[in-house]
């Protein structure tokens, strides 16, 4: 891994709005048996899992939610100016946001920047998406591997990052991956081993 700082982001979480106002955003939500999975609460779990297990492998280690400012832009402004602020390389860093999908389908996918530094981007996109299913046993959905243009989500969330960012899918709430992404522990292992060997 060439990169030696790494930002995290959860997915989804309470955002806030103008007027004091706050939306809880749950992301994809699923329920069985009368208990409710969430999106949110799985990517929270993920996300503490990798940053412990990338604490110390890596000079700089960021975690970012969406929590952390009022919209996705002022996010993206956010991390663009803590990279200023530590002297950072944009080429020596990686930004990755861990999301859970929803909608009838089944396996994980990844998707990076559509403009600068889409080679870095999808290179990595690429690794990760293929050592993460190789950890976890998930399917791959669809081709796997898509330009942030792809997708209007992809692209706000990590199109106007001035650093290499790539966002994952890591399964499907309402799939059978359910099953896989129960095991907090052995995705957020997945998912960092997958970033420190991209």
């Amino acid at each position: 891994m060439a990169e030696k700082n790494i930002f995290i982001e959860s997915g989804h979480g309470k955002k806030k709005l103008a007027f004091g106002l706050t939306l809880n955003d749950p992301g994809a939500v699923r329920s069985i048996n009368g208990f409710q999975w969430t999106e949110r609460n799985l990517t929270v779990g993920f996300g503490n899992i990798v940053l412990g297990d990338l604490q110390g492998k890596v000079d700089f280690l960021q975690g970012v939610g969406v929590h952390t400012s009022a919209t996705i832009q002022q996010k993206v402004a956010y991390v663009n100016e803590v990279i200023r602020k530590n002297g950072l390389k944009p080429d020596d860093c990686l930004y990755v946001a861990i999301h859970v999908n929803a909608g009838g389908g089944k396996g994980a996918e990844i998707y990076h920047k559509s403009w600068k530094n889409v080679q870095i981007s999808r290179e990595k996109a690429i690794s990760i998406l293929q050592k993460y299913r190789a950890w976890t046993g998930i399917h791959q959905h669809g081709k796997g591997v898509f330009a942030s243009r792809e997708n209007h989500y992809g692209r706000l969330y990590i199109d106007d990052l001035i650093i290499p960012a790539c966002l994952i899918e890591v399964g499907y709430i309402d799939s059978t991956d359910l099953e896989i992404l129960k095991d907090t522990k052995k995705v957020g292992d997945a998912i960092a081993s997958a970033i420190l060997h991209s």
